[in-house]
């Protein structure tokens, strides 16, 4: 695997975005705390911890990127963990999208690729948390 997910772009209203692994730009883990906190607050210190652990196995957090001023910006995220004494198993967690960015599929696109990241590590079974979003799902 490359530098990115799967190397598939969208483009929405003009903008390209891609999801890439927040462990290959570790100087986004600031940005991403910060999106992460708009939707669950929690102390910055302890969200820093909760995805500086972000790897090439597992946990691993997905960032989903627009390019503005020729530098990368998050605006989604996601963390997969591997669920205990099971090797096909991965628990998602922590879906985000910016707000002003949602109801433009961006959500839909980086679960396809958390999809397409998961079969190529021979994952089976995907859970999802919806905790407190069970309305939207």
């Amino acid at each position: 695997m490359g530098d990115r997910v799967s190397g598939n772009i969208v483009k929405v209203e003009n903008e390209i975005y891609y999801v890439d692994f927040l462990h290959n730009k570790p100087n986004l883990i600031n940005e991403c705390c910060e999106l992460i906190n708009l939707e669950w607050k929690r102390s910055f210190v302890a969200r820093k911890r909760s995805i500086e652990g972000s790897c090439k196995n597992f946990p691993m957090s997905l960032i989903l990127l627009t390019v503005t001023k020729n530098k990368p910006k998050v605006v989604g995220h996601c963390k997969i963990s591997k669920l205990p004494f099971s090797k096909t198993k991965v628990f998602i967690q922590t879906v985000v999208i910016h707000p002003s960015l949602r109801g433009k599929g961006l959500g839909k696109f980086l679960m396809n690729e958390i999809e397409i990241l998961m079969k190529l590590k021979n994952i089976e079974w995907l859970y999802l948390s919806t905790l407190g979003q069970e309305g939207f799902y």
